[in-house]
């Protein structure tokens, strides 16, 4: 798959190193919203692209999974995409069911991609920790 064009790339992208406001209740740390014009790609070689929607409640159940997995693997960077405030980030990977996770390499190409539920031992396995 290409690395996504310039004019899409991060609308509505929200990186949580710690987590972001409403992804988590409880959590107070603020989102950092990427704005298209100042992104770049992240120094990290790899990410995991995080697709979900506010509706979701499977996203909702692994959002804890990611969050510990971030906290285990500091040189994992994980992105949030909701795909209802994103939706043409969504149609480029051609997202078809939430939640879909997504292992990019540092082009952008997608390493690796899991739809649907995941528990704590298969998305160590999925990332490669």
């Amino acid at each position: 798959m290409p690395a996504i064009p310039q004019h899409l790339c991060c609308i509505g992208i929200l990186l949580f190193p710690g987590a972001s406001r409403g992804f988590l209740r409880g959590i107070k740390k603020p989102a950092i919203r990427v704005a298209d014009a100042g992104y770049h790609h992240l120094e990290n070689p790899m990410k995991l692209i995080y697709f979900t929607a506010p509706w979701c409640s499977a996203c909702r159940a692994i959002a804890p999974l990611l969050m510990a997995l971030e906290a285990e693997h500091p040189s994992l960077t994980i992105e949030r995409v909701d795909t209802d405030e994103s939706p043409d980030i969504a149609r480029h990977y051609a997202v078809r069911s939430l939640p879909t996770l997504m292992l990019v390499d540092a082009a952008g190409a997608v390493v690796n991609t899991h739809h649907g539920m995941i528990n704590r031992h298969k998305l160590r396995e999925f990332v490669g920790a």
